[in-house]
This record gives structure tokens, C-alpha cells and sequence, in this order.
């Protein structure tokens, strides 16, 4: 067995914090049936802007502190221009606002990653994102990439354009997605996959000066290793219940609910798990009804305490029972296949590769791999494709769910009207806001620069 812990394959999430809550103002009402702002504006000037001002900031910390070391403490041959030039780069990682290892990270040895490719290219990759899933309206607005995805993006352009400066060398960046890798634990639907990574890669080619970042799925982009199937099997078959138990809350919101109750209301069983007759013929009778039940189901199952309460406001005591049966077996077997393609991918992941690796999880066991936190050091370890972006012109970028929206702020939905980049929103929201329609512009035009 090769399970890691839960923090090594999981993503934070302070939607966990709410629903454990007896707190229940997110039941009844969502932040996104207030009345809203839409917006038209060009915001491609501002947003270039950001970067290029994180850009100067990240470049200005890496020397200014790289200066103040003393002789070779942290670094080796800093009298030589490569040596020197690696060392600038690996500092540059070395910043808590950067990296969340970054007073743990090998920078000596990331010195030397660098030091190896002096003279070509440098190339670097990061295993990030999937499609929003909204888990029935707790989490997020809808599966496409909106101004959290833009956060983020703009982050690790910045960081690469950074590195190109301070390392004098071509520098590309490939991030892969996981929307394939995981489709068979999480049951994703394959057109949006395809088209969160044509739109992360469209915002970064908008943002990028000197330095490429691509975006490709994980499996489509890495061949697999002919032992991964039977790798796969033997880690399902011989995973603990505890390995399950661990992750099962942040898991059940990771599922592509939509996507599962599609299919099971067709008559196909979902991880062999059937809806019931009685289940069945309540949804059908109106399919506004499946977003509710998946609210009820996974809240419930995150914290039991719920499941009277939606007993009361759906009034039918048996769809919230089938309901919650159906949603917590389908979780137990997602997270089952979650935790196991992650074991079976450890077991191949011995395969050299001539990228520099960098990763949103910190890896106790690779020192040298700089852990990026793609939302600042203020949004921690939470990913852009779990929350929403809520601009305030007073304050940073806050990321939240919609569930922490509805019960904590009184921030409203913006939509984007104009063309180019995010005109594929339609009515998923572009972010939540507060403030009048002109603070609003400001603060979603300083969005991309968090400091």
C-alpha cells in the first residue's frame, strides 16, 4: 500500500468549517439570487498591470534577500553568473507569500535543478485544477473559469515571467489538469474538462510577456505506464476504510453531481449504486429538484445534525432519507477511487523527467519542490477551482464558497457582458462583490495584483 495522508491528496476548504455549523442560513437562500451587477469593461490593461507589478515586487524580494545571505549558507558558488543566477531563482521560491514550504524548501538542491538546465530552456510543470462543481450550490457558481481562475493563472504567470528575468533563460510552465485522471472516481462530464483548460490557457496567453504557460489534462498529456491498471486495482482492493473515512467530506463535494444524477436518472447506476424508485419519480417530477437533494445529501452527510432540518423544507421524508443513502454511497466509492488512482500514480511516478516539478501540495518526502500557493499567501491552501473570487475595493481578493457568501458577506453576484476572455460565462458569475457599480470595476480591475 503507497496511501499518503489525507492533506497530500486533498484540498483545504473552510465550506467544511460551515456546514459542521449549526448555522443554517445557506439552506434556504443562496448569494446568488440577489440582485446582481453586470459589467462590460475591458479589464485586459488593469490585469496586465497586476502581473507585471507582482513581477517587479517577486524579482525585487529574490535579489534583496538573496544580497543579505551570508557567504554559501544557503546556496553554493555564488561567485559563479550560473550558480548566482539558480541561486536568485530558487530564492525566489523561497517566499512565504510564494511557496507554503518556503522556510522548509531544499532551496540548495532546487539550486542545483536550475543550475543542470543553464544554458536551455527551463521548463517547469504543475498538476492543477479541474472544472468547478458546485456540489448543488454550496460551493461554486457553475464549471468555467472565472476571476478565482484568473487569480490564480495570473499568479503562475507572474511566476514565470519572474524566472525568466532572474534566470536570463526561455521559460515555459505546463500545468496539468486533473479532469480526466480522476473521471472514474469523481464521474466528470468530458466537455467541460476540455473546456476549462481551453479557457485557463486563453487567460493565460492574455496575461503572458515572456514566458509560456500551457494547459493540458493530466492523462491525455503524460502516456500511461502499462502497469497502472493493475497498480489501480490492487490499491482498491487492498485501500483501508479509514483512507476513505478521512477524505469523505471533502470528496462528496468534489463529485460531478450534476453529472451523477443525469445518469442515474436515466436507469444507470452510478458507481453501482441505483437511485430508488422513489427517489427517481420525485426528481423527475421536477428536475429543479436535484440541486436540492444534492444540497441536502451532502450537507447532511458532512454534518447529520441537517438532515431534520431539510426533512422540514423539502417535506418529503423519504426523498431526504433515499437521498442521503444514494449520495453517501456514491461518495464512499468516489473517494475509494480518488485515494486509489493517487497510490497507483505514486507507484509509476518514478519515470525522470526533464521538468522542473512544482505542486500545490507540499510533499514531505521532495524537499526540493517548491509548494505554490496559487491564491497568496492569503488564500492558504485553498485551490481556484473550489471557490469564488469577492472583490471589495477596501480589502484583498477574499476566496469563499457560496455557501460562506450567503451566511457571512452580503456580497453580490457580477456578471461579465463583454467580449474576449470569460465572454464564455454566459450567466455563471464572473465573481461577488461589494460596493456601488463603479467600486466594483475598480476592485474587479486590481483584483489580479494581491499585495
Amino acid at each position: 500500500m503507497t496511501i499518503g495522508t489525507a492533506e497530500k491528496v486533498v484540498s483545504e476548504s473552510r465550506l467544511l468549517t460551515l456546514l459542521r455549523e449549526d448555522s443554517q442560513s445557506w439552506m434556504t437562500s443562496s448569494a446568488l439570487d440577489r440582485p446582481g451587477v453586470t459589467v462590460s469593461c475591458d479589464f485586459t490593461p488593469p490585469w496586465r498591470d497586476g502581473v507585471r507589478k507582482q513581477v517587479k515586487r517577486f524579482t525585487k524580494r529574490a535579489r534583496g534577500m538573496l544580497e543579505v545571505l551570508a557567504g554559501d549558507a544557503l546556496y553554493s558558488s555564488l561567485g559563479d553568473p550560473a550558480a548566482r543566477r539558480a541561486a536568485l531563482v530558487a530564492e525566489l521560491f523561497r517566499d512565504h507569500v510564494i511557496s507554503r514550504n518556503a522556510g522548509r524548501l531544499d532551496v540548495r538542491a532546487l539550486q542545483q535543478q536550475i543550475l543542470d538546465r543553464a544554458g536551455e530552456p527551463l521548463r517547469f510543470e504543475i498538476a492543477l485544477g479541474q472544472p468547478k462543481r458546485d456540489a448543488g450550490g454550496l460551493k461554486t457558481a457553475g464549471p468555467y473559469a472565472d476571476l478565482a481562475e484568473l487569480f490564480a493563472v495570473g499568479r503562475l504567470v507572474a511566476l514565470m515571467e519572474s524566472v525568466a528575468e532572474l534566470a536570463e533563460q526561455s521559460v515555459s510552465l505546463a500545468v496539468r489538469s486533473g479532469g480526466e485522471r480522476f473521471a472514474d472516481a469523481l464521474i466528470t462530464d468530458a466537455w467541460p474538462r476540455e473546456a476549462y483548460d481551453a479557457q485557463r490557457e486563453q487567460i493565460a496567453s492574455f496575461l503572458a510577456d515572456k514566458a509560456s504557460v500551457t494547459f493540458s489534462d493530466f492523462r491525455q498529456s503524460t502516456p500511461e505506464d502499462p502497469r497502472w491498471p493493475g497498480f489501480y486495482a490492487e490499491e482498491l482492493a487492498a485501500l483501508p476504510s479509514e483512507a476513505v473515512t478521512s477524505r469523505l467530506h471533502t470528496m462528496v463535494m468534489n463529485v460531478d453531481w450534476d453529472n451523477v444524477f443525469a445518469l442515474a436518472l436515466h436507469g444507470e447506476p452510478v458507481h453501482g449504486v441505483p437511485l430508488s424508485e422513489a427517489l427517481s419519480w420525485w426528481l423527475k417530477e421536477d428536475p429543479a429538484r436535484v440541486r436540492t437533494i444534492t444540497r441536502a445529501g451532502v450537507s447532511s452527510l458532512v454534518n447529520p445534525r441537517h438532515q431534520a432540518a431539510w426533512r422540514e423544507i423539502i417535506g418529503h421524508e423519504t426523498a431526504v432519507e433515499d437521498g442521503l443513502a444514494f449520495v453517501s454511497a456514491v461518495a464512499w466509492e468516489a473517494t475509494k477511487r480518488y485515494v486509489a488512482i493517487h497510490a497507483a500514480d505514486r507507484r509509476v511516478a518514478a519515470t525522470e523527467s526533464s521538468s522542473i516539478r512544482l505542486t500545490v501540495h507540499e510533499k514531505k518526502d521532495k524537499p526540493a519542490m517548491p509548494a505554490i500557493l496559487t491564491l497568496g499567501g492569503k488564500g492558504g491552501g485553498l485551490l481556484s477551482h473550489h471557490v469564488l473570487a469577492v472583490a471589495d475595493r477596501k480589502k484583498p481578493v477574499e476566496f469563499l464558497t457560496i455557501a460562506e457568501i450567503t451566511a457571512r458577506t452580503e456580497a453580490v453576484p457580477v456578471r461579465f457582458a463583454g467580449q474576449g476572455p470569460f465572454s464564455w460565462l454566459d450567466q455563471q458569475p464572473l465573481c461577488f462583490a461589494h460596493g456601488t457599480e463603479e467600486e466594483i470595476v475598480r476592485s474587479i480591475g486590481s483584483a489580479v495584483d494581491p499585495e
